[in-house]
């Protein structure tokens, strides 16, 4: 018997314990291993659960969710707009017209909620800002004394090809009213765009009889440079999926 072999059984012999301090030793240290690789990593879980919500929030699958994964990989994430939601990616890659019309229809409802959402916290803002600032103007009296832009007014703050949206109320509101004649006049002769958006309208009648009452330049309404809105008709870039007919 070699010396080695000779002293590892002496050592048995009368040390047990060393030998059961060996062994619980080597299995402390596979415990210890396994644990740190089965323990999520911080970053990764909370990349999880920021996909989850928003899946969760867009209303989508688990399979809807996997295949928005997989376009956004691929062509449509290289030449779409960072902002494309879930539902816009997986609507134009639709397989059918059916499914096609299923994501639209869910992509306005989405839209809708959310701006009724900040509508609602808009009137909220305005209702505490008058509170707090009774006597402010609505609008910078800068802009009330416009001109068209020159080489020599380059600080101007509004310039031609500028669009300005202005959110009034049928009920009464005289500073609305004031302001927004104001506005009207300092942009008449300039390439302004003002887009109106009138709230508590619910059709376009009560948007023709609210019109009636304002000072407004029918030539700039024929040529949209002046458009008369619902404010629930906002899509997710700002602009009006339709102006009110006069």
């Amino acid at each position: 018997m070699k010396k080695s072999q000779l002293l590892w059984i002496t050592v048995s012999v009368f040390f047990p314990m060393l030998v059961s301090w060996a062994v619980e030793t080597g299995q402390t240290q596979v415990n210890a291993s396994t644990s740190q690789t089965t323990q999520a990593n911080p970053s990764e879980e909370v990349s999880s659960q920021s996909k989850r919500f928003i899946q969760s929030q867009w209303g989508l699958n688990d399979t809807e969710w996997q295949r928005y994964q997989l376009l956004m990989g691929g062509i449509r994430g290289s030449i779409s707009q960072p902002s494309l939601s879930p539902l816009e990616a997986l609507g134009i890659h639709a397989e059918t017209d059916e499914e096609q019309r299923g994501y639209a229809k869910r992509l306005a409802k989405v839209m809708h909620d959310d701006a009724e959402r900040v509508l609602a916290f808009a009137r909220v803002y305005q209702e505490e800002s008058n509170k707090l600032y009774p006597n402010a103007d609505i609008i910078d009296k800068a802009l009330l004394g416009l001109s068209v832009p020159t080489p020599s007014t380059a600080n101007t703050p509004l310039q031609q090809g500028d669009r300005i949206l202005f959110f009034t109320r049928t009920g009464q509101c005289q500073p609305c009213g004031k302001q927004l004649s104001a506005l009207a006049k300092a942009t008449q002769h300039t390439n302004v765009q003002i887009d109106v958006y009138v709230i508590g309208a619910d059709n376009d009648e009560a948007i023709r009889a609210w019109a009636a009452t304002q000072p407004f330049d029918h030539a700039r309404l024929a040529n949209k440079t002046l458009t008369l809105n619902h404010a629930r008709h906002l899509d997710q870039t700002g602009r009006p999926h339709r102006d009110c007919p006069l």
